[in-house]
């Protein structure tokens, strides 16, 4: 866990919570891209740069998992920082064999039809990609998304579920 003594929002979570969900709202476009969620993984990826100083490593500390290329080119257009544009932005399926300290998942999901397409449930009921996803991170694993959308699938519910009794959901919106 991070000790932090600022008042900056995002350093309260990280310092609080090793399993973080903060929803976001479901934007009406019709690309697979959400903006909100691209916004807050940048202000997540600045800040935990700024925490880490000169131990920010591009390629072990952070990296950022979606399951849109959309998504991806979306949130790549909107690094401003040399450093921060090196970090690995992936799909979970090339993230598999990875690990960084922490993990950023920005599912940008804008109907319950797309939660299908993200998942890939085995014989026993487990979700290998949402798995995947998730044992990526060593310390820290932030995912962004709709509650209301992702509720309404029965392994995100229980997912956002288990954050709920950590207090791991932060409204940042």
């Amino acid at each position: 866990m991070f000790e932090f003594t600022s008042d900056d929002i995002i350093e309260k979570v990280l310092s609080t919570s090793r399993v973080i969900f903060i929803p976001t709202p479901a934007e009406r476009s019709h690309n697979k891209v959400n903006d909100s969620e691209a916004f807050l993984a940048l202000k997540f990826a600045k800040t935990i740069k700024q925490v880490y100083g000169d131990r920010f490593d591009p390629e072990k500390t952070l990296g950022i998992i979606t399951p849109y290329r959309a998504q991806i080119a979306n949130i790549k257009s909107k690094i401003n920082d040399n450093e921060l544009s090196k970090i690995t932005i992936d799909t979970v399926e090339r993230f598999q064999g990875s690990e960084r300290e922490i993990i950023i998942i920005s599912l940008s999901v804008k109907n319950v039809n797309q939660l299908s397409f993200m998942q890939s449930i085995n014989e026993s009921g487990v979700d290998r990609k949402l798995n995947v996803a998730l044992s990526r991170a060593k310390s820290h694993i932030i995912i962004l998304g709709c509650k209301e959308i992702l509720s309404q699938n029965p392994t995100f519910k229980n997912l956002i579920d288990f954050i709920h009794q950590k207090n791991g959901i932060y409204n940042l919106q």
